[in-house]
């Protein structure tokens, strides 16, 4: 089973890094993003192939479930 990894803050200067070096390393990323984060931040992590997740770290039940298959959790 490939391995995977759920990446909050990946829309910033170090959630990005985190995402990109993952995802070089072949691990799958999903990654928190808010509705309001710059377009230019989610097209780079799409074009990475990134799964996003729209919603908010403190609104629990906007990633509800956005954990589950993951292997790790980063927290930026």
């Amino acid at each position: 089973m490939a391995k995977s990894a759920f990446v909050t803050g990946a829309t910033g200067f170090v959630g990005f890094s985190v995402a990109r070096s993952l995802v070089e390393r072949g691990i799958r990323v999903r990654a928190l993003a808010r509705k309001t984060s710059r377009q230019s931040m989610l097209r780079a992590l799409m074009e990475l192939g990134a799964e996003l997740v729209i919603g908010d770290i403190l609104d629990p039940g906007s990633y509800k479930g956005a954990f589950k298959g993951m292997s790790y959790v980063f927290h930026e």
